[in-house]
């Protein structure tokens, strides 16, 4: 008896959905706890915005604050996946890292199809968040290598003077 083929989807990642839409609109996680605060009478803080970001999975009665907040779908927030944008059909994308790679002919196909619904296509907007989010979290690693490489030399000098020290004892 022949086995049943299934299909695995990805999990979508809720809070890097809410991330990716937050930056999409050009807010700080500051401006988005004090819309959210002004509109649903809350008092939360950056950090926990941050947290939520941080999550898997948000909980249903948060998501539909933050849809509203955010003037989104539901259903980005809640159901999308990377794959869902970069897959139709038999035409899959390759996503690596920061480098999103297709033909020409389906970009063109995108572009023509960007009214289509969460089930289809996302708008082509979608992959520009998708790449801006991997830019600005690559420049922020960058940011973070560079103060962990000075630390690093600070303490290898500091090292070296006092191995002298001990050296001159």
């Amino acid at each position: 008896m022949a086995k049943a083929e299934t299909t695995s989807r990805r999990k979508p990642d809720q809070g890097f959905n809410m991330k990716a839409r937050r930056m999409d609109l050009g807010w700080t996680q500051e401006m988005l706890a004090d819309r959210l605060n002004d509109k649903y009478n809350l008092k939360l803080h950056q950090t926990k915005i941050s947290e939520l970001e941080n999550k898997e999975t948000i909980a249903e009665e948060t998501l539909k604050q933050l849809a509203d907040v955010m003037e989104c779908d539901l259903e980005f927030l809640r159901d999308f996946t990377i794959s869902d944008y970069f897959k139709k059909g038999n035409m899959t994308f390759k996503v690596e890292a920061e480098t999103i790679t297709a033909s020409d002919n389906a970009i063109n196909e995108i572009e023509q199809n960007e009214n289509k619904t969460i089930n289809n296509y996302f708008p082509p907007e979608v992959a520009q968040m998708y790449k801006d989010l991997m830019a600005q979290e690559k420049e922020s690693q960058a940011r973070e290598m560079a103060c962990l490489t000075k630390e690093v030399e600070a303490l290898s000098r500091e090292i070296g003077r006092l191995q002298e020290r001990l050296g001159e004892k």
